[in-house]
């Protein structure tokens, strides 16, 4: 799971260890979308300022 914010930030959550990992600090631009790659491989995130990433992951959420 993962959780955006109006700050900028992102955060990746693990239910299983009830956890919870910054994966992006603020930095003032809203998150306006979130998506996962199909393979789970590559979280991509786009800002309202019109900013994007890419975040890679293990591809098992984490």
């Amino acid at each position: 799971m993962a959780a955006g914010h109006r700050d900028g930030s992102i955060l990746f959550f693990d239910p299983e260890e009830n956890d919870a990992i910054l994966v992006r600090k603020p930095n003032g631009s809203p998150i306006a979308d979130m998506a996962v790659s199909e393979d789970g491989l590559l979280f991509g995130y786009g800002c309202e300022s019109g900013g994007a990433g890419l975040i890679p992951t293990t591809g098992n959420g984490r």
